[in-house]
């Protein structure tokens, strides 16, 4: 996982909020990385694009490339900048799924009651291994909220025969999963 520092905290964050979404969901188990080739005529660069596949349950990952990455960001700086991890936000992965799956994650999860739970207990996790590395302060960058709070996009929704307030309720739980959860010694904050 390629991280850079972003306002002098650690984040995977390239380019884009996506490509940091992208690079930390394919650190998970149960997600993987396919890549295609979106090249166009005329362009002179190979271009592709890295595309999220759900292989099974989500869950943590004790060699999720961030670890690697945040050790070294940890012995490169100090003071309360290396304290610092920016990731996405769990219900950010949860829409996206269910984006991907039309709505239908049957096809592609295992069990899909229990993706939202899932999500959480990977996420929990996983920030628990940064905390024992010394993170004091996680931000969860998050577009699920802003993404489900549009009314184009509920208007799309609807068209489709979702109701938006149903995911709308399954975003909160997610979060607060996390955020109202006590990691102990681990200052959590939604940034949205």
């Amino acid at each position: 996982m390629e991280c850079i520092v972003y306002e002098k905290k650690l984040t995977a964050f390239p380019e884009s909020a996506e490509s940091l979404e992208k690079m930390f969901f394919f650190g998970l188990e149960g997600i993987c990385k396919e890549r295609i080739d979106s090249g166009r005529i005329y362009q002179d660069q190979e271009t592709f694009t890295d595309l999220m596949r759900v292989t099974g349950r989500v869950a943590y990952n004790p060699e999720h490339p961030m670890f690697a990455s945040y050790a070294e960001w940890r012995r490169r700086e100090s003071g309360p900048e290396a304290d610092t991890v920016v990731i996405p936000s769990p219900a950010t992965l949860y829409l996206d799924i269910m984006e991907q799956t039309d709505w239908n994650p049957e096809g592609v999860y295992p069990e899909p009651d229990r993706l939202p739970e899932d999500i959480v207990s990977a996420y929990r996790d996983t920030l628990r291994r940064l905390r024992d590395m010394g993170c004091r302060r996680l931000w969860l960058l998050d577009t699920a909220v802003a993404r489900i709070s549009d009314s184009c996009y509920s208007d799309r929704l609807l068209m489709s025969g979702i109701d938006a307030a149903v995911p709308a309720a399954v975003i909160d739980r997610i979060n607060a999963g996390i955020t109202g959860e006590t990691v102990e010694g681990l200052e959590i904050s939604l940034m949205d």
